[in-house]
């Protein structure tokens, strides 16, 4: 997450926020968070629940900069949507 520290966001990052290493992940994330506004909310809100919640506080932090009430509501509608599986890892097993 080097780079959007610095405030640097390659546009080659956007849309990978289902690349194979983690801090690309992130990065996108970032990006797209800055790029594309409002339109990165859904996507993000998918990156929170991905990887078994390996990315949630970081992309949390990043919805709530981006539009806490909206990420809410979504969120709370991906939580209260039966055909949704969440996973939480736990040490070595998966919930």
């Amino acid at each position: 997450m080097g780079l959007p520290r610095l405030g640097l966001i390659p546009r080659a990052l956007l849309g990978l926020l289902s690349d194979d290493y983690p801090g690309v992940r992130l990065a996108a994330a970032e990006g797209d968070r800055r790029l594309k506004g409002a339109e990165a909310l859904a996507p993000l809100v998918e990156l929170a629940f991905a990887y078994q919640g390996m990315h949630a506080e970081e992309v949390a932090g990043l919805l709530r900069d981006l539009d806490r009430d909206g990420a809410s509501a979504r969120l709370l509608a991906t939580l209260r949507d039966s055909g949704q599986q969440r996973r939480w890892r736990c040490g070595h097993r998966t919930y």
